[in-house]
């Protein structure tokens, strides 16, 4: 299991999150906009951000940089006082994103 936090059952949901998510972009049932919702550029590719794997089709749309600030902020704060939960709620992201843009 390549992910240390997750559990088999939660390691399972990642992974079957991130087939319906790509299966819908492959079928053009979402579209990944240009620019990222944090930093407004389109200078990298833009990926989908899942907040909870138990929503595939809600994501935010990150550029690289900013998709791997957000997860490094989760990983921090998730050796911590998360508890082992794999999401996040809005407002969690919210205050990270806020940190980056602030």
């Amino acid at each position: 299991m390549p992910d240390q936090y997750l559990t088999l059952s939660d390691y399972l949901l990642k992974k079957e999150a991130y087939y319906i998510f790509n299966t819908a972009l492959c079928q053009g049932t979402i579209k990944r906009p240009v620019n990222c919702e944090v930093c407004g550029k389109a200078d990298y590719r833009i990926e989908g951000h899942h907040n909870d794997y138990r929503e595939p089709l809600k994501v935010h749309w990150l550029c690289y940089p900013c998709h791997d600030y957000v997860h490094r902020l989760i990983d921090r704060v998730r050796k911590g006082t998360f508890g082992g939960k794999i999401w996040i709620t809005e407002e969690e992201y919210q205050q990270f994103i806020s940190v980056k843009t602030g």
